[in-house]
């Protein structure tokens, strides 16, 4: 199961970011690849969430200036059961599937399975980090941290990026335990992606720390098929 996590509109346009597990990959009829994710959006009206089949499409684009999204999901090797990180263009709506269940669709722009996404700045800024945990630290019982790293993250002076280990925590408060809820699910090993506020940055010991607090936690499917 996944989600849309991250969705900004602009006079740009539209840009939505989507994590979760693909149900499968196939063949259009024009050279592109669709990628199926079946997502859970909340429905402001009925108060609830609502499961959806979306279909994402991955075109190459270098004629137009773009990227060859195809060759790069073939690269990757994505396939059902990958767990990774989409970023779209504007979603639509299609007809329903046989079951009843909505379906939408969106044109892929990038895919990355381990990366920090930002958007916005100031008291806007989001950050998305999908990764693998690799350390779990409580510093009280309102307080859950854990320790994703990032390849090819932060840029260095000689232009070259170097990973960054992202300590992202979860706090308790009077309408979310989102540290009680995180220590169920969030174990060494577990892949996810976690919505985060803005970035801070301090330093100790000659290095650099990059720390966020999270909000919203979407767990690969091997782990669970609830999003959290």
């Amino acid at each position: 199961m996944g989600k849309i996590i991250y969705t900004k509109s602009d006079e740009k346009g539209e840009l939505n970011l989507v994590v979760g597990n693909v149900s499968s990959i196939r063949e259009g009829n024009s050279g592109q690849l669709y990628i199926s994710i079946t997502v859970n959006e909340w429905d402001r009206e009925k108060q609830e969430s609502q499961k959806k089949y979306l279909a994402i499409s991955a075109w190459d684009n270098t004629e137009k200036g773009g990227k060859n999204m195809v060759d790069r999901v073939r690269k990757a090797k994505l396939a059902a059961g990958s767990f990774a990180s989409f970023l779209t263009g504007a979603i639509d709506s299609e007809s329903n599937a046989e079951d009843g269940t909505p379906r939408i669709r969106a044109s892929l722009i990038d895919f990355r399975y381990n990366h920090r996404w930002n958007f916005g700045e100031g008291d806007a800024e989001r950050n998305i980090v999908i990764g693998t945990v690799t350390r779990t630290h409580d510093f009280d019982e309102d307080s859950f941290n854990v320790t994703i790293p990032v390849d090819n993250s932060i840029k260095k002076d000689d232009d070259n990026y170097d990973t960054a280990w992202y300590g992202i925590t979860f706090k308790n408060t009077e309408n979310r335990k989102n540290a009680t809820n995180m220590r169920k699910f969030l174990s060494k090993g577990t892949a996810c992606a976690v919505l985060c506020g803005s970035l801070r940055t301090s330093e100790s010991n000659g290095y650099t720390n990059y720390n966020l607090y999270g909000f919203e936690t979407v767990l690969a499917a091997k782990k669970t098929e609830e999003t959290t």
